[in-house]
């Protein structure tokens, strides 16, 4: 960045034994330069370009641990003039900079049904016992959360919440909804790194089996507090309409009046099927629907924002069914956008403070 010649000496040549305090203004480019990627698929290309946050380098935990160095450095350097044709010679000085760059808010991600880093919906068989009898059939099933932002003047996160969506469908009339709680939250992290150029995304699409540099992932999980453990309330879904006239009607038997005596056999038999098949109608799904407040835990874990191409986060919600074991449905990594509380003058960026 060039310095302005009102903060420097005539001949911008400083002088020894002389204390000089220069300011300057510098931008941290928004993106990187078109030249820094090379891969042709738009979308790996587009978020390759983002500029990174800092890591490894933050007093709280960034969920590194040494495995990966995002630096921004300031470099100031003067040149030492020397007498007669020699060489100049060259002092310089590194300030080193925590950066979180405003990244732009994504849309939600298309999770295919082939990607094995999600699960949004999972189905249970509900039995008696363990080798019993099957009681009904379990869905769960969730969507991507709203965003959670970072507020840049004290690195706290806003608190978000996750919709949980469950259906049972019996296997009797007698069959009675399972007892599903909440037994915690987990927030997992994940780095990935590699050694060389890799062309996918590794939280949307799959791991490419023929991929040269492999993308290898470091995770890291924390418990979740959850904020009030809301309790799951069933409701039968009851359908209203002339379909319920029509089935009670075809419930009762109906006589069949034959042409010839020969057929007096199957007149009986036609009656007691159609009159069993009416009698086993499948029985009523219920459904519930659940809300659960979050808040990720920033008190000594730094959640820095969602860059595709290295640092995701998810979020592991495990369930308890009666006494049957846990079911888990794991949501996508979720996007932590921010907002920036100082508000520039005009074109200006707000004023470095070290």
């Amino acid at each position: 960045m060039p310095i302005s010649d009102e903060f420097l000496p005539a001949g911008r040549v400083l002088e020894a034994g002389v204390f000089y305090n220069i300011p300057f203004m510098f931008k941290i480019p928004q993106d990187l330069s078109l030249h820094a990627c090379n891969h042709q698929r738009p979308a790996v290309k587009e978020r390759h370009l983002i500029a990174p946050p800092s890591l490894g380098s933050w007093t709280k935990n960034d969920f590194t641990y040494g495995s990966t160095y995002v630096d921004y450095v300031i470099r100031a350097r003067l040149v030492l003039r020397t007498k007669g044709c020699g060489e100049g010679k060259f002092v310089d000085q590194n300030i080193s900079l925590n950066v979180i760059p405003i990244i732009p808010d994504q849309p939600p991600i298309a999770v295919a049904s082939l990607n094995s880093q999600y699960c949004l919906s999972q189905t249970k068989t509900i039995r008696r016992n363990l080798i019993g009898a099957k009681e009904g059939t379990l869905k769960v099933w969730t969507t991507q959360p709203r965003p959670v932002t970072l507020h840049l003047d004290h690195l706290q996160t806003s608190d978000s919440e996750l919709a949980i969506n469950f259906e049972y469908t019996p296997s009797s009339p007698r069959s009675t909804p399972p007892q599903i709680r909440v037994k915690g939250a987990v927030i997992e992290a994940i780095t990935s790194f590699w050694t060389g150029p890799v062309g996918y995304l590794p939280d949307h699409d799959e791991k490419l089996p023929s991929a040269i540099s492999p993308v290898a992932p470091w995770t890291d999980s924390y418990p979740l507090p959850l904020r009030g453990v809301g309790e799951v309330t069933w409701e039968k879904v009851v359908y209203f309409g002339p379909s319920a006239e029509s089935e009670r009607r075809a419930s009762e038997p109906i006589q069949v009046i034959p042409d010839h005596p020969s057929m007096q056999r199957s007149s009986h038999t036609t009656a007691s099927s159609i009159d069993i098949a009416y009698n086993q109608l499948e029985p009523p799904p219920w459904k519930a629907t659940l809300t659960q407040p979050f808040v990720l835990p920033t008190e000594k874990l730094l959640f820095l924002p969602t860059f595709h191409s290295c640092s995701t986060i998810s979020l592991i919600v495990p369930f308890q069914i009666t006494s049957e074991g846990l079911i888990t449905t794991n949501s996508p990594r979720l996007p932590v956008y921010y907002d920036d509380e100082n508000e520039p003058i005009g074109d200006s960026p707000p004023p470095y403070r070290k």
